[in-house]
């Protein structure tokens, strides 16, 4: 769906919020009126209600006063001619005894609907019964009633509720079948929008699964095949460490060989080294040198076997997904490297193997110096920082020397063509 379709139906529906709350407020004011008006029209009913009864009473002191015909004739003739009351049912003569307080009682019974309605005078009662329903009529000619037939006084606050209620669905029954044929379309319209639209995610995620799909076993085939690469790393570590065990002695005892050394294509070639490594403990090497540093002058193997065992020292203490910082600097007569790391303590694991990027401590300290390197470690907190200064021989100086070194200690210069 387009962009604005989807702001035509939120307008809709903001609009139809808006209409609803209407709809409800409008609802309910109107029931509360009618119901307003219906209290107010059986309080009318009821007052007047009282009133003819109480004219009964004065029609009966009136005949009891003046000596009359007491007969059931003679009293409806009286009534219908004097406030036009409907006609009584019956008339009984009674002791001031069984007079009863206020005058009127409740239903003879409970299933009729005969009211009664006494007057005493002189020590003589009188008692008329007259039907209810004929009162309430006679009270109805004459009020603006028009919700059906009263049957009793007075009524209900439910049944003028519910009176309430049905007026208004009478009075505003187009209203309601409008609103509800809007909320019908405005139902039916939005189903349809909502379908379509969920078909068409479904395709789109359909496509997105099939796609996922594919990706996901590529970078399964991906995997598999690191996971041979970084084997066969790891076999090649091994078998070089395998060789390395036979030739550590022949190191040690070799002569120097002074040459010149890249560091940082020594320190690149340590890095892929360990790439695998790295990439599993999701470590980040950082180098931090500067760009007159280009070379030293040095026993190339020696340097190298040498930074690779520190910095795999540091590789294998680091906390995974840290930061390892290799700053590099030069004065002169020594090239400084600063490795800083954050990590645990190094613990070297026992071995029967001399592995090229793990030697013994003796071995490493061998080679140190007679490559003229100096260590020194440091920890604070977890920080770790270590310090590696590498001597830069000068061949010159070295050659004068040649006659005061052992047979173990001969020093030959090597230089790279330039």
């Amino acid at each position: 769906m387009t962009i604005p379709v989807k702001r035509f139906f939120y307008l809709i529906n903001i609009l139809t919020i808006v209409y609803i709350i209407f709809t409800v407020l409008f609802s309910s004011i109107s029931i509360r009126t009618n119901y307003k008006n219906l209290s107010k029209l059986n309080y009318n009913i009821e007052k007047e209600y009282d009133v003819i009864l109480d004219k009964y009473k004065k029609i009966i002191v009136l005949i009891l006063k003046n000596e009359l015909p007491e007969n059931i004739n003679y009293f409806n003739s009286v009534s219908s001619a004097a406030y036009s009351l409907p006609p009584i049912n019956e008339l009984k003569f009674s002791e001031p005894k069984d007079a009863i307080v206020n005058g009127v009682s409740n239903k003879t019974s409970s299933s009729s609907n005969i009211i009664s309605a006494i007057e005493c005078y002189n020590s003589k009662c009188i008692k008329v019964f007259v039907d209810r329903e004929k009162i309430l009529n006679n009270i109805l000619k004459n009020k603006s009633w028009r919700y059906g037939e009263i049957t009793t006084i007075p009524i209900k606050k439910a049944t003028l509720l519910k009176i309430s209620a049905n007026s208004f669905l009478e009075a505003h029954k187009n209203f309601i079948i409008t609103t509800l044929s809007y909320f019908f379309i405005l139902y039916l319209f939005q189903s349809i929008f909502l379908f379509i639209r969920n078909y068409r995610l479904f395709k789109n995620n359909a496509s997105l699964l099939i796609a996922l799909d594919k990706n996901n076993q590529e970078s399964i085939k991906q995997s598999i095949d690191y996971n041979k690469l970084y084997d066969n790393v790891l076999f090649t570590q091994e078998l070089s460490s395998e060789y390395f065990t036979h030739c550590i002695h022949q190191l040690i005892t070799r002569d120097i060989y002074i040459e010149e050394i890249d560091l940082m294509d020594c320190l690149r070639k340590i890095e892929k080294f360990f790439s695998y490594r790295i990439i599993k403990s999701n470590l980040k090497i950082t180098f931090d040198h500067k760009d007159t540093i280009k070379s030293i002058t040095s026993d190339r193997e020696m340097v190298f076997i040498v930074l690779l065992n520190l910095i795999f020292k540091t590789i294998y203490r680091s906390k995974l997904s840290s930061e390892i910082i290799i700053k590099i600097s030069q004065d002169q007569g020594s090239a400084n490297i600063e490795i800083t790391d954050i990590g645990y303590e190094y613990k070297q694991k026992l071995s029967d193997k001399i592995r090229m990027h793990e030697l013994p401590s003796p071995v490493l300290e061998k080679l140190c110096q007679k490559a003229k390197i100096e260590i020194k470690d440091t920890k604070k907190d977890e920080v770790n920082v270590m310090f590696i200064s590498i001597n830069i021989m000068d061949p010159e100086t070295e050659e004068d020397q040649e006659t005061n070194i052992t047979d173990d200690n001969i020093i030959k210069i090597k230089f790279s063509p330039l």
